[in-house]
C-alpha cells in the first residue's frame, strides 16, 4: 500500500478539532491489511480496496470519516495517476452502504473500476440522441 498506518493516523488527527484522532493505529493496521489482501496484484484496485477497508471501519473514526475516507482515497488514486469520477455524495452513499453491509467488495471493486480513469483523460459521456 502507498500509505501506512502512522500517516493515516496523523492525517485523521489533522481533521479533528482537538488534533487528536478518535481512533488508534490498530484500526489502520487492520484496514491496510484487509486492503492489501483485497487489492491482490492489481495496483489499480488499491483505491477501491482502501475505500472498502476504511469504510467498514468508519465508526471508529466518528464523524470525521465522512470527509477523511474520500479525501484519502482520492489522494491515493492521484499518486497512482488516476482520478475518481464520482462526487463526494456518491462516495458517502457507498461508504454508508458498506458500513451497513449492503455493499460488498465485488460491487465496490466494479463501481471503482467504472469510475477510475487516468488523470487528464477526457470524460466519457453518453452520445446524444438524435431528435
Amino acid at each position: 500500500m502507498i500509505v501506512g498506518p502512522d500517516r493515516l493516523l496523523a492525517e485523521l488527527g489533522r481533521y479533528a478539532e482537538s488534533g487528536r484522532p478518535p481512533t488508534t493505529r490498530d484500526t489502520f493496521v487492520e484496514a491496510l491489511a484487509e486492503a492489501e489482501q483485497l487489492r491482490g496484484a492489481d495496483p489499480r484496485s488499491e483505491p477501491a480496496a482502501l475505500f472498502f477497508a476504511l469504510a467498514k471501519r468508519s465508526r471508529a473514526m466518528g464523524g470525521l470519516a465522512e470527509y477523511f475516507v474520500p479525501d484519502i482515497v482520492r489522494a491515493v488514486a492521484e499518486v497512482l495517476g488516476y482520478e475518481i469520477d464520482a462526487d463526494d455524495v456518491v462516495l458517502t452513499i457507498y461508504r454508508a452502504r458498506i458500513l451497513r453491509g449492503f455493499l460488498r467488495w465485488p460491487e465496490v471493486h466494479a463501481a471503482f473500476a467504472e469510475r477510475l480513469r487516468p488523470i487528464g483523460a477526457p470524460e466519457v459521456t453518453a452520445p446524444k440522441r438524435p431528435r
